[in-house]
């Protein structure tokens, strides 16, 4: 990351953006940690939500979602927080059994999903590396 989203990510704020626009949220969990390269995730996502148009006090930053396990602890103390009732978790398509098992199991509900409209070839790999990393987090204790 050179400061500005991936193609990946960057598909995922559209989706982001387009939901939000429709009215399916009011409020948006940036969530991600500092990569390699010193940039902070969840700094750059409010940055292009904001400059797509979107509210930033309607975007709340958590900077320490390092893994999908931490992102889904801290949208659960942030939900508990701010007595939130749901949450829609916006991810590619091979990420999202995993994102929805965690936040499950961290006892959040209704849990709500949506894609990123982009396919990459690597994806058939991460669908790979989800499907062991799902099958970890199942056996997790949360």
């Amino acid at each position: 990351m050179n400061g500005r989203p991936s193609a990946r990510l960057q598909a995922r704020l559209d989706r982001t953006v387009e939901l939000y626009r429709a009215g399916s949220f009011p409020w948006i969990i940036a969530s991600g940690g500092v990569g390699r390269e010193g940039f902070d995730e969840a700094v750059v996502m409010r940055d292009y939500l904001v400059a797509q148009g979107l509210p930033p006090d309607h975007i709340i930053l958590d900077s320490h979602g390092d893994t999908t396990f931490a992102s889904a602890q801290n949208t659960r103390a942030i939900m508990k927080e701010r007595r939130f009732t749901g949450v829609v978790v916006i991810s590619q398509y091979f990420h999202l059994p995993r994102s929805r098992l965690t936040l499950q199991r961290c006892g959040l509900s209704p849990i709500y999903t949506a894609h990123a409209r982009h396919f990459e070839w690597r994806d058939i790999y991460s669908s790979l590396r989800e499907t062991a990393g799902w099958l970890e987090y199942s056996f997790r204790r949360f």
